[in-house]
């Protein structure tokens, strides 16, 4: 497969394209999903469809996607209740993968098709918010990024077969956690309940003025309770929403594209019912599937 064609195909796994797909009155994104479709096999539902391409995607083009679902299933493998979150703004970057649970990592991916000249800014912005965190990097690119990152970062490598290798453990500690920047992680409901556990605050201004009545009464947080209240909420984000998305039964190749996503229960449970549905329903006029 050339790079453009494995950019398409892993376009069609991005949450744009999955957010399309669930939403009501959004258009299908025909376009996204041709790709996907020209590896789908007779009798396919579009969920096998995906899958298939996924196989195809793994093999060939082993771009961000890959990694980010190597690792959730690793985590999911577990047992352990995680949330998975892609594509979280954190401090100045965005942070490719979080795991968040009672000892949240946040992990930077830097596949053979990334470089590297924005990683100090990733690593700095990553380590106000979060005690651990991992750059998760191909055997190819491994010995670079050993050397291109601090002692405290941990360094993982992603084998062939989709196992996460960890290399060097990340270090903990709070010294780096930056208060402001966690506030600024925070959803205004999630600030309302650390301060009414904390200082039975209920909200006593305008909607106009609350971030600011907030980030005061947070500010006066020492870090260690700012950062374990910070890891108790992130950990329950969207949890209705992300049962609902377990619940849809999405295949084990969207994961990744779920976890950057925050639909209403209808809506996961709209697209998991659209992904049951036989893949030769999604081509145009004229096509069939491929035979195996």
């Amino acid at each position: 497969m050339n790079r453009r064609g494995g950019r398409e195909l892993a376009a069609a796994f991005s949450t744009r394209c999955i957010r399309q797909l669930a939403g009501k009155h959004h258009p299908v994104p025909w376009a996204r999903l041709a790709s996907v479709l020209d590896h789908a096999l007779p009798g396919d539902t579009l969920a096998g469809a995906f899958d298939t391409a996924y196989a195809v995607l793994r093999r060939e083009y082993r771009c961000e996607y890959v990694y980010a679902t190597a690792l959730i299933s690793q985590a999911a493998g577990t047992g352990e209740v995680v949330n998975a979150m892609t594509g979280l703004p954190v401090f100045m970057s965005v942070a490719d993968l979080v795991i968040a649970s009672e000892r949240p990592v946040v992990y930077e991916i830097k596949s053979d098709m990334d470089g590297l000249g924005r990683l100090d800014l990733q690593l700095h912005s990553y380590a106000t918010c979060f005690e651990h965190v991992i750059v998760l990097t191909s055997p190819a690119k491994l010995a670079r990024v050993l050397a291109a990152t601090p002692s405290h970062v941990g360094v993982s490598s992603l084998t062939d077969n989709d196992t996460v290798v960890a290399v060097r453990p990340p270090s903990g500690g709070l010294d780096r956690i930056d208060r402001s920047a966690l506030f600024r992680v925070l959803r205004r409901d999630e600030l309302l309940n650390i301060m009414g556990r904390r200082v039975g605050y209920e909200q006593d201004v305008p909607n106009t003025r609350i971030y600011r009545r907030l980030n005061g009464l947070f500010m006066q947080l020492d870090v260690e309770t700012a950062y374990h209240e910070f890891v108790t909420e992130l950990a329950r984000r969207d949890q209705r929403k992300r049962q609902a998305a377990r619940d849809a039964g999405l295949p084990a190749s969207l994961r990744a594209a779920a976890a950057g996503l925050s639909l209403t229960p209808t809506a996961w449970r709209r697209l998991g019912a659209l992904l049951y549905r036989p893949a030769e329903e999604f081509l145009p006029p004229g096509r069939s599937l491929a035979a195996g």
